[in-house]
């Protein structure tokens, strides 16, 4: 089965799923138990597959499960776009969301520069540059604003004479700015984080089942095998919900 980015998706069977694991999984002799990791992610969106590049590249034993498509939902949805909080800040002043993803495109930059702790030059880069408008509405506040040294490096008040189209256009009568953030194709980088993980990610419908303790003991595959981490990371953004309330777990 080929996911919508054009990624081959294995299903743990018990024909294959020996071959498939047995580097990155040890045989538990615990009753009960089919295969141990250190860490499963279950989600494969682009926060599941980056945390298992960036625990594989430190060396861990790491495996990823998607139910359904790599990267089909939230993760498509976002439209590949990186930024560093400006958006959080539009009431003219910085936030606590702003502040905290400040630096996100310059890590990224990094990445895509192949200068990370992964290699991610082959994503391809779609603009690396995000432009805001405005017209004669916007607050003399948030205009202040953009130019104050709190965002500095972050924002750029473009002159009209570099004005990209449509906002050359005679017409346009507002304000443009450049934002420091950048926009990648999301098929690219989903492609690109699992490729770099092979053997790694696999496509399964997993169930985390609970002990006396209220702890996940292991997770329960749709082929009837079980698989135990010491460590277990929901990563299905939108689908957390639904697997922390099977599992019956408490949340605050």
């Amino acid at each position: 089965m080929a996911s919508r980015c054009g990624l081959p998706h294995r299903r743990l069977s018990p024909r294959t799923r020996r071959r498939q694991v047995d580097y990155a999984y040890r045989q538990n002799q615990e009753a009960d138990i089919d295969y141990r990791t250190h860490i499963a992610i279950v989600g494969g969106g682009v926060c599941g597959l980056w945390l298992l590049r960036a625990l594989i590249a430190g060396g861990r034993e790491a495996i990823l499960l998607e139910r359904d498509t790599l990267g089909g939902g939230q993760t498509l949805a976002s439209q590949g776009m990186i930024h560093g909080g400006i958006k959080y800040a539009l009431g003219g002043f910085t936030t606590p969301s702003s502040e905290t993803i400040a630096n996100m495109p310059s890590v990224w930059e990094t990445y895509l520069a192949g200068k990370g702790a992964f290699d991610l030059s082959a994503v391809r880069v779609l603009s690396r540059d995000y432009y805001l408008f405005s017209d004669s509405s916007v607050s003399s506040r948030v205009t202040a604003f953009f130019g104050s040294k709190s965002i500095r490096g972050r924002v750029a008040k473009m002159p009209a004479s570099e004005h990209p189209q449509p906002f050359s256009h005679a017409a346009f009568k507002g304000a443009l700015y450049r934002l420091a953030d950048i926009v990648v194709d999301t098929p690219s980088l989903v492609s690109e984080l699992a490729n770099g993980a092979p053997g790694r990610v696999l496509q399964a419908d997993a169930r985390a089942v609970r002990g006396s303790d209220g702890g996940v003991t292991h997770l329960q595959l749709q082929d009837g095998s079980t698989l135990s981490a010491d460590c277990y990371i929901f990563a299905a953004g939108q689908g957390n919900g639904a697997l922390i309330e099977a599992a019956g777990i408490d949340v605050v």
